[in-house]
C-alpha cells in the first residue's frame, strides 16, 4: 500500500513530477523545495491539505524553517522514518515563530547598540581608547557607561538629581 510520501518518492524517481517548470529531482532540490513539491503533489492527487498548513502567519521565516525541518528527515537517525507532513509543517511553523523572535531580538540589539555608538561619537576620543591605551576604529560600547558615570557621577533614580558636581564638559575632554 505505502504512504503518500512513498508514492510521492516513487513518482519523483520515475521522473513524473515537475517543479518550477523543470523535472524534479531529489538530488537537485532543497529540503524546502522538496516539501513544497510534496504539498503540490498531494493537492494534485486530490488530498485535502488545510489552507492553514500552506499559508503560515510566519511567512518571513517559513522557507528557512521548512528547510531545517526537512533536513531532519535526511539525518542518519531518521532517514528510514516516514515523514509526517502535518507534524513537520506544524513544527516548521513553531520554528519560524522562534526565528522571528530571534530576528526581532537582534534588531532590538542593533538599535540599542546604535544609540551607544552615537553617544560614543559625541563623547569623542575617550570612547575609542581601550584600557591598554590602544585606539579602536569603532566606539567601544562597553566603555560608554563608565565614561558617562565618570562625567556625571551617580544619579539618584528617585529624584533625578546629580549626586556629583561633575559637568558634561569632563566627558568630552
Amino acid at each position: 500500500m505505502g504512504t503518500y510520501w512513498d508514492h510521492f518518492l516513487e513518482d519523483l524517481n520515475k521522473g513524473l513530477i515537475r517543479f518550477n517548470g523543470k523535472l524534479a529531482s531529489i538530488e537537485h532540490m532543497s529540503p524546502a523545495e522538496l516539501l513544497e513539491a510534496f504539498f503540490k503533489w498531494l493537492m494534485e492527487k486530490g488530498v485535502k491539505v488545510k489552507r492553514s498548513i500552506l499559508m503560515s502567519e510566519n511567512i518571513n521565516w517559513m522557507e528557512e524553517a521548512r528547510a531545517s525541518v526537512a533536513q531532519c528527515w535526511r539525518e542518519l537517525e531518521t532517514k528510514n522514518t516516514v515523514i509526517d507532513v502535518a507534524l513537520s509543517e506544524l513544527f516548521a511553523n513553531r520554528l519560524a515563530a522562534w526565528m522571528e523572535t530571534a530576528a526581532q531580538n537582534q534588531r532590538n540589539a542593533d538599535y540599542y547598540r546604535g544609540l551607544l555608538v552615537k553617544c560614543g561619537e559625541a563623547i569623542g576620543d575617550r570612547a575609542y581608547i581601550a584600557d591598554d591605551g590602544s585606539r579602536s576604529e569603532d566606539v567601544l560600547c562597553a566603555k560608554i557607561p563608565e565614561l558617562v558615570e565618570a562625567a556625571f557621577g551617580e544619579v539618584d533614580c528617585n529624584c533625578g538629581s546629580e549626586s556629583s558636581s561633575s559637568s558634561s564638559e569632563s566627558i568630552m575632554s
